[in-house]
């Protein structure tokens, strides 16, 4: 059928010491959010997006820049398809990421295509 998807995730990361370099990155906080429209039951095209922030610093005394902690914001557009094929079901997820705000973080373009069969 023909509809509205919104979704949201949230996630938080925890680091540990790299003992090589005795550094350890600070807590991670994302939000990775999607907003699709089915233009059929197996096609839809929409809005993908994350919100990152570091949410405590670095350390260590590898950690030479001091807490250095990083934050970002990237919007793009996406599509899903999922054609039968078959007995199976394939999936196809593409994404096209760009960080309109990267604090401390390389600020870039994400592009992806992901594939799944399922039978």
């Amino acid at each position: 059928e023909k509809g509205t998807e919104v979704s949201v995730q949230p996630g938080v990361m925890f680091n540990t010491e790299n003992p090589d370099t005795d550094y350890r990155t600070g807590t991670e906080f994302h939000l990775d959010f999607t907003l699709n429209q089915f233009l059929s039951p197996s096609f839809a095209l929409g809005i993908r997006g994350y919100y990152y922030k570091q949410i405590t610093g670095d350390s260590g005394s590898g950690a030479i820049l001091g807490d250095f902690k990083s934050s970002s914001f990237g919007v793009g557009p996406g599509f899903v398809w999922t054609p039968k094929l078959g007995d199976g079901q394939m999936t196809v997820l593409g994404k096209w990421i760009h960080d309109f705000d990267a604090q401390n973080r390389f600020e870039s373009d994400y592009i992806t295509l992901t594939g799944a069969w399922k039978w």
